[in-house]
């Protein structure tokens, strides 16, 4: 009998506008604390609330509280390098100083400049010349995942994809890697050839760059474990997972920052796959 009741009351909860199928027996504490939660009646409700302390889970917002049942934060703001090829963003909760190679590139031109404002011999802007690029070649990235950087009719054009769902979701991880690139490429030019540790400084950056086309979906010779029913996006991540386990040793030579940006960096891909290949490293 009181099994029927209980149905009873359920079928009845999921008839009332606004009430969630709980019974206001043990407590009505959803855990979120954008929510009021109280009994009406019978039954707990949960209604939107402002003002509470909460997080977004995103490093990159500050003051994060709640609006109408929203936990929100602000972005915080990252301090400009002076370099106007450089994007000051936070990504991954680091204020990052990406490089945009195309900013360097006049539009009449197809060229492999950089944006390398920590290497000797930039402009005022930060960036470096680079050689030309013939019709169909690479050239300079443009810092957005979602384009493909190539030469047409001697212009350095920026080729929207076709897939937008997985390129948008690795944007972040996308920026962080090309900063990264750069940071080693810097850390390499300083040491100078002779150095014992420029071979495998040179690992690193030749990883980390292909860990930015993988990424791009521009694709790489590197096997990954991972099962066959991997989606597009998967499988870009377990490439990059790949690549960086690949030179983890290596890293340690890039200095204390980069190593630790490194891990930041797998950090960031694994939270891309499912909680069911946490394990890849």
């Amino acid at each position: 009998m009181l099994r029927f009741l209980v149905l009873l009351l359920t079928l009845h909860v999921g008839s009332r506008a606004g009430a969630a199928a709980t019974l206001c027996v043990a407590g009505c504490d959803d855990h979120d604390p954008c929510t009021e939660d109280r009994c009406d009646g019978l039954f707990c409700t949960h209604v939107p609330a402002s003002g509470a302390p909460c997080s977004d889970r995103d490093g990159c917002t500050v003051d994060d509280h709640c609006e109408a049942g929203r936990c929100v934060g602000t972005p915080v703001v990252c301090p400009a390098d002076g370099f106007a090829c450089t994007d000051d963003v936070c990504v991954a909760g680091e204020c990052t100083h990406v490089p945009v190679d195309g900013a360097c590139v006049p539009a009449d031109a197809c060229t492999a400049a950089v944006c390398a404002p920590d290497r000797p011999g930039h402009d005022v802007a930060g960036c470096l010349p680079g050689v030309a690029r013939n019709e169909g070649e690479d050239c300079a990235e443009d810092g957005d995942a979602c384009t493909t950087d190539v030469c047409t009719a001697g212009r350095c054009d920026h080729v929207a994809a076709s897939d937008r769902a997985t390129c948008t979701a690795v944007q972040g991880v996308f920026r962080f890697a090309l900063a990264l690139a750069a940071e080693a490429r810097a850390r390499n030019a300083a040491l100078g050839p002779e150095a014992t540790l420029a071979t495998r400084i040179e690992r690193v950056v030749a990883a980390l760059d292909d860990v930015v086309r993988v990424l791009a979906g521009r694709d790489v010779s590197v096997t990954a474990p991972g099962p066959l029913a991997d989606t597009p996006l998967q499988q870009r991540v377990r490439r990059a997972l790949a690549l960086l386990r690949d030179v983890r040793r290596d890293l340690r030579a890039g200095g204390p920052g980069i190593a630790r940006k490194a891990r930041v960096l797998r950090r960031e891909l694994r939270r891309l796959l499912p909680s069911r290949a946490a394990f890849a490293r």
